[in-house]
């Protein structure tokens, strides 16, 4: 079974790295832009993993509480958004422990997935994450070049497909460099498209994310904070950026790919496909994969 994970982190544009470390604000958050994305999952009838930042809930909860009704996921990307790289153990733990009570007890779900702001990963936050009960994270991008990136060696873990990963009865679920954001955004198309393409006709499991404000077609303000790189990340390849999520979205699907929720391919299809591995709890018999 092909299977591509479709994934939103949902924060405010204020959120975005350049701006928030400018200090900028305003009432331009692109929460409606959830909505935008649950309609194009509707036309695909795919299921999305939502990365939630809890201080952004009240400004997008309709948009949240409807993707809960239509069968999507709610996981969890922050408190607040800020690369928790530098973190210590502690102050994550209770960050995360605080973001995942405020989610559930706000939107009625149980959370089961995290993604780091920024990717911002290491081993110790994801032994943190386990102790809190997380079936999985998908923050190992492993970027290292990347703003507030971190990475996490997964060395030792059982690879499943070309994107899930498990360490006794914990997944990490990868993105690849080219799976969303401003990589995917940003990338001149005939790099993009020829490179997704082999990628595709070759892999078993992909995983797409992207974030509100790149989804909106709208103008933003000429902030005169941001640097010239800065404006142009902020600005660049939106407008044709929907375009190009189609186009991927149509390939998968011509490629036969499904389109699950994360924690519902792990509990259910997974399961489903590995039995006698479920059954021995995650640590007895690797030969079943």
């Amino acid at each position: 079974m092909k299977t591509a994970f479709l994934t939103m982190d949902v924060e405010s544009f204020y959120d975005t790295s350049c701006v928030k470390n400018k200090g900028i604000t305003g009432s331009l958050s692109c929460a409606e832009q959830v909505d935008v994305y649950l309609d194009l999952m509707r036309s695909y009838d795919a299921k999305a993993t939502l990365f939630v930042t809890a201080d952004f809930i009240e400004e997008c909860k309709a948009p949240l509480l409807r993707a809960i009704r239509e069968g999507h996921e709610i996981a969890l990307h922050a408190l607040v958004h800020e690369s928790p790289v530098k973190y210590s153990k502690t102050h994550f733990k209770e960050c995360i422990a605080r973001a995942k009570e405020i989610i559930e007890e706000e939107l009625g779900v149980s959370v089961k997935g995290y993604r780091a702001p920024c990717f911002g990963i290491d081993a110790d936050k994801v032994e943190i994450l386990k102790e809190l009960g997380f079936l999985y994270d998908s923050s190992a991008l492993n970027y290292k070049v990347a703003y507030g990136a971190g990475s996490l060696d997964i060395g030792n873990y059982q690879k499943i497909n070309d994107s899930v990963y498990c360490d006794g009865d914990f997944f990490e679920v990868k993105p690849t460099t080219l799976s969303g954001g401003g990589y995917l955004r940003l990338t001149p198309w005939g790099i993009t498209k020829s490179r997704v393409e082999r990628y595709f006709k070759r892999a078993d499991a992909y995983v797409f994310y992207v974030h509100p404000f790149e989804i909106y077609r709208g103008e933003f303000p000429k902030f005169k904070q941001l640097s010239a790189f800065e404006r142009v990340f902020v600005n660049g390849g939106r407008k044709k950026y929907f375009t190009k999520i189609e186009y991927i979205f149509d390939r998968l699907r011509q490629e036969k790919f499904s389109f699950p929720t994360i924690s519902g391919y792990l509990e259910t299809e997974l399961k489903g496909e590995r039995g006698e591995y479920f059954q021995s709890g995650i640590q007895g018999d690797r030969a079943a994969l």
